[in-house]
Order: structure tokens, then sequence, then C-alpha cells
């Protein structure tokens, strides 16, 4: 069966549309019979009618009865087959062009408002889905972007790291097996080479660390963070300190990867632009949530009016760092000024 002859049987099966029809028919017939001056219980809102020039007030009835089952279109076709009877009406009567102006005036409001409304919650609709398709369109890219890290940082460490340390050690072997009479040139040259294939492994491995520590998977959010913050205490020139609040309880994967991802960017941000000289990072644990604050007493800067122009302002950890906490239905908020530091205090659903 076509889906548009479908479409008409479902509607004919609907009873609704009966009782709709049946209320525009019942009033059709009364106001063939307007203004109702020998019927008393209708000779109030005949008076009042005639008194305003308006006709049609109960057709408000089945108007607001089409809006409420059938939208916009049952709303439009009961106007429709009213404007066709009241038309006909006035035209019996012999009322005025004003008068007809006024009726009309009086029945586009309702309509226009009801296709406005209509029109508008349907394209919030149409936002919402959109925002959602892109929330999960995020929510994949930084899925598959954690997934590739965890492929380098394996693939640096099993392969080529190891390589690396074979070379350096097959240098180390040829320094112990040159003979004496080898001038010291030589001997130089080949420490250099394995001085700087040492030197590379480290890079390697700093770098395969960053890209996936194997502490987030092996022991979890807590220690990959207290882990963290003790490289920052050991290799940067800041006094890092961890708090952790509430009872520790295991969260998911993706906001155990959401918060390190928050904390790391926010840590990086310090070192890099804060010339902070001590920041505390705070983890606290709700029953629903997972709330971390990260306060430093560097330099601090000049806040947009709204977060969304971190990404025009070429701030974008920070934006990034949004868009993580979106994905979580978290929130964010960050209170900075020039020359007093930054403190930022992320909360997301866990």
């Amino acid at each position: 069966m076509r889906p548009s002859k479908q479409r008409t049987l479902q509607a004919l099966n609907n009873p609704h549309l009966w009782y709709l029809v049946s209320m525009m028919v019942a009033l059709t017939l009364i106001y063939l019979n307007w203004p109702w001056l020998n019927i008393d219980i209708l000779y109030p809102l005949a008076v009042m009618e005639v008194k305003y020039r308006i006709v049609g007030i109960l057709f408000m009835i089945p108007f607001a009865y089409a809006v409420v089952f059938f939208r916009w279109r049952g709303a439009l076709a009961a106007w429709v087959i009213y404007m066709i009877v009241i038309l006909v009406r006035l035209s019996q009567v012999h009322f005025t062009i004003e008068a007809y102006l006024l009726n009309m005036i009086f029945w586009l409001l309702p309509l226009a408002l009801v296709v406005f409304v209509t029109f508008e919650i349907k394209w919030r609709k149409n936002m919402i889905q959109r925002e959602t398709e892109r929330r999960h369109y995020s929510s994949q890219i930084l899925n598959a972007q954690e997934m590739e890290r965890r492929r380098i940082s394996r693939e640096l460490h099993d392969d080529a790291i190891q390589k690396l340390l074979a070379v350096c050690n097959r240098a180390q072997i040829m320094l112990s097996d040159l003979p004496k009479q080898v001038v010291s040139a030589t001997v130089k040259d080949v420490s250099w080479i394995k001085d700087t294939i040492f030197g590379v492994t480290v890079d390697l491995r700093r770098l395969s660390i960053n890209l996936r520590p194997s502490v987030l998977d092996n022991m979890g959010l807590v220690p990959a963070l207290i882990w963290m913050v003790d490289r920052i205490n050991t290799e940067n020139n800041i006094m890092a300190n961890i708090y952790v609040n509430g009872t520790e309880r295991q969260v998911s994967s993706e906001a155990k990867i959401t918060i390190f991802r928050i904390v790391q960017e926010a840590l990086n941000n310090i070192i890099k632009h804060s010339e902070a000289t001590k920041t505390d990072v705070t983890l606290t644990f709700w029953p629903k949530s997972v709330m971390i604050e990260i306060q430093d007493d560097g330099t601090g800067f000049l806040m947009p009016r709204k977060l969304d122009r971190f990404t025009s302002e070429n701030k974008l950890g920070l934006a990034g760092m949004r868009e993580r906490i979106n994905l979580l239905d978290g929130s964010l908020t960050i209170n900075s000024k020039p020359g007093e530091g930054t403190s930022l205090r992320i909360r997301v659903k866990c």
C-alpha cells in the first residue's frame, strides 16, 4: 500500500476527525439562522456579534480542537471552512467592507499565531535533533582520537622505542669492543650516537605517555591524576597539589577519559601560559557527578563575555574542554582576571 493512501486511511479512521467534522457541520447549520434573534439561549451571543461586527465566535471551539489534535494543518482546514461559511453569512446580512476586513483580521491573528508557534516548535525540535547529532558526531571523533592515541602510544613503546634501545645497546657494545689504538675521535662519535639515540628514546617515551598513559587504563582515574601532578612537580617549576574529596568510586570510561583530558589540558595551559608558581587540583566525588576544581596563581587573562568566543579568540584548549564537557551534559565555570590567576570549576555527570 502506498504511504499516501495509508495516511489517508489512518486519517479517516481517526475519531477526532469525525468529532471535528460534526462540530463544523453543527455550527454551519446554526449560523445559517444567524443572528438567532429568535433563539433565547443564543440571543446574548448574537447581540454581542452584531454589536462588535464579529461573526463566528463559536467556531473558536472546532478551531481549538483542530489545533490540539491536528496541529496547524487541521487549524488551517477548519479556518478555511469557517471563512467560507462566515463570508456567505456576511453577504446575506449586508455587512460593510469594514466588517469584512475586521472579521478577516480577527480570525487571521489566531491562525497566524498557531502557524508561528507550530513552526517555532518544529524549528526547536530540529535544532535539538541537530545538536544531538552534533554531540554524537563529536563524541565519535573524540573516541576515535583516543583509540588512535592508544594505538600510536603502543606502537611507539613496543616498536620504535625498542628498536632505538637496541641500537643504543649495540653502540655501547661497540664502544667496549673498540681496540685501544682507535683514535679518540671515533670513540666520541660512537658515544654521541649512543647518547643521541638514548635521548630520542626518552623523548619518544614521554610522547607515548602523553598520548595515552597506561596508568589510566591499568589503575584508574585518581592514580592517573596523581601521576600527572607528580610529573608536573618533577619536570616544571610549579608546585602542584592534588586533593581528593568524597568516596572514590568507579566512573564510566567516557567520563574517566574526559576528566583526565580536561585536567591535562588545564595543567598544560598553566605550564605554557600562566607563569604560575603554584596550582591546586581538587577532585570531589558526588553521588551522581564528579567536580574538578583547578586553581593557579598565574597571570590570568581577560574573560570573554561568552564562552562561545574561546574559539574565535584562539583559546582552543578551553574550547576543547568546553566541547568535552558538553558531551557529558556537564558545566564549566571559569573565573580569571589579569594578574589574579585563574580558577576552573568543572562538573560532569557520571
